[in-house]
């Protein structure tokens, strides 16, 4: 008898599935939660990681929100606000 305990591989762990198949931004979200698995914090970490990303590409906006028209302008105020919002959750 091996003291290796027995590993189930496939769709017993969603999100250990990977198909070729689906689109970009699901699989980096399952790279994230396969990450976050392994960090032993799989709620927390991926949203922190998600939103880390979605802060990152709005600062653009944010810095140059003046060159846009008001119905953008608007746009990128919610952004902001959501954003907030989820952080503080």
């Amino acid at each position: 008898m091996s003291d290796v305990p027995d590993i189930e591989f496939g769709d017993t762990e969603p999100e250990d599935a990977w198909d070729p198949g689906d689109s970009f931004p699901v699989l980096v979200d399952n790279l994230f939660r396969r990450l976050a698995i392994l960090d032993g914090d799989s709620s927390r970490q991926t949203r922190q990681s998600l939103l880390d990303i979605i802060e990152h590409r709005l600062a653009r906006y944010r810095r140059l929100r003046e060159r846009y028209d008001e119905r953008d302008k608007l746009r990128i105020d919610q952004l902001v606000e959501d954003l907030d919002y989820l952080r503080n959750r």
